[in-house]
């Protein structure tokens, strides 16, 4: 099986050591910062954060919490000169921004160091510890639509700042859209016409919401929420009224309907690896669809298939599994290292296609990949500009 390592070595490049050794679905992440003292190495795993012995090894927490880190190449952990902690960018709940936190050593406490409505995504330190430079990134979201299949102008649906569609965008089958907005200051469910107009609150709470998704018969809609103090699926009227939790147990925020309305896919995040899963719309009993680890999971328009993305542990590349809705071994596998794999794939209403977002040349676009092995072909016609982070069918 394969692993993650942290290896140290020698500023010549001899010495080289293994100094520990994790399963590669809970392994180390790219960001490490060694201890002024040089005995403790602190990394990331998975939410844990973690300080690794350098003359024996041992990995240890640093903080008993869960920790929402970054996990990507940048920096976001750097101690502090004396040793008495460290600095990082964490994110305190789903539906906040990243922040500068403070984590004590070896006490383990976290101390809050920024709280304002920016997003921090590098982090760094002075010598002597008494300021700190970090990258601060704004985030705009806004909701358009674009023929599909013919060609016709984009229309801009929402402007402002309002993060609209951010965490999620779907079509009602009467043409209206129900999307996510932070409008109110949190990710609440709105409605609004084809057009724009007459956008309302669906919700009101607290916690927010997350990744709405439409009953075909467009009396209900499904969505991801964190109101009982763990990440679960509800349910409610598309009015807003009688929201209700569909299963007792942790589960991701990527999900999806079959065509009829009776079942969930789901992503399972407990246990660790994350792996797709089928419910009853009524929350009976979960079932795998597949022992591969795979998120965001998209149920074909015949709901026959599901697709979703994976990542191949040996050669470490993101692939595209397209399983039987009944469960058991992808029935085919795709190449995808051009995808934005954390954005679901939504497939074509003829069911001959899979619709993704991919950044070429500056440009985020949507682009059609059609399963008879023909050419991926770009559908809308943005020139450069931020991502378009989810798709609405």
């Amino acid at each position: 099986m394969a692993k993650s390592e942290l290896v140290v070595v020698n500023a010549d490049g001899s010495g080289e050591r293994v100094l520990a050794t994790r399963e590669l679905s809970g392994g180390f992440n790219s960001a490490v910062a060694w201890s002024p003292d040089g005995k403790v190495i602190a990394t990331h795993s998975r939410g844990a954060l973690l300080g690794v012995v350098v003359e024996s090894g041992e990995v240890k927490p640093l903080v008993q919490q869960p920790l929402t880190l970054r996990a990507d190449f940048t920096p976001y952990i750097e101690w502090f000169k004396d040793g008495s902690g460290l600095a990082v960018i964490h994110k305190e709940k789903i539906d906040t921004n990243r922040q500068l936190w403070q984590v004590s050593y070896p006490g383990g406490d976290l101390r809050r160091i920024t709280n304002d409505l920016a997003t921090y995504t590098s982090l760094s330190m002075t010598a002597d510890s008494k300021a700190l430079v970090a990258i601060q990134r704004e985030q705009q979201s806004t909701l358009w639509t674009t023929p599909f299949g013919v060609t016709g102008p984009t229309q801009q649906l929402t402007k402002g700042n309002n993060l609209d569609g951010f965490n999620g965008v779907r079509w009602a089958p009467d043409g209206r859209i129900v999307y996510t907005s932070s409008a109110s200051g949190k990710p609440d469910l709105w409605l609004m016409n084809a057009d724009g107009s007459q956008a309302r609150p669906l919700t009101d709470d607290v916690t927010g919401e997350f990744f709405p998704t439409v009953a075909p018969d467009g009396r209900s809609l499904v969505y991801a929420a964190n109101r009982s103090g763990n990440w679960n699926l509800w349910r409610m009227e598309m009015d807003g009224s009688n929201p209700r939790q569909l299963m007792n147990r942790v589960v991701g925020v990527r999900f999806d309907l079959t065509p009829d309305g009776r079942w969930v896919v789901f992503e399972n995040q407990e246990p660790l690896p994350t792996k797709p899963y089928k419910v009853r719309s009524d929350g009976s009993s979960p079932t795998l669809l597949t022992e591969q680890p795979a998120t965001n999971p998209s149920i074909s328009p015949d709901g026959k298939l599901v697709v979703c993305f994976s990542i191949d542990p040996q050669a470490r590349q993101q692939k595209v599994l397209i399983l039987p809705f009944e469960g058991g071994a992808p029935i085919r596998t795709l190449e995808a290292k051009t995808m934005e794999g954390y954005i679901p794939l939504r497939w074509t209403p003829d069911g001959r296609s899979l619709l993704y977002v991919d950044t070429r040349q500056g440009s985020t676009n949507l682009w059609r990949l059609p399963l008879d092995g023909g050419a991926p072909q770009q559908v809308t016609p943005f020139q450069r500009g931020p991502a378009r982070t989810h798709l609405g069918l």
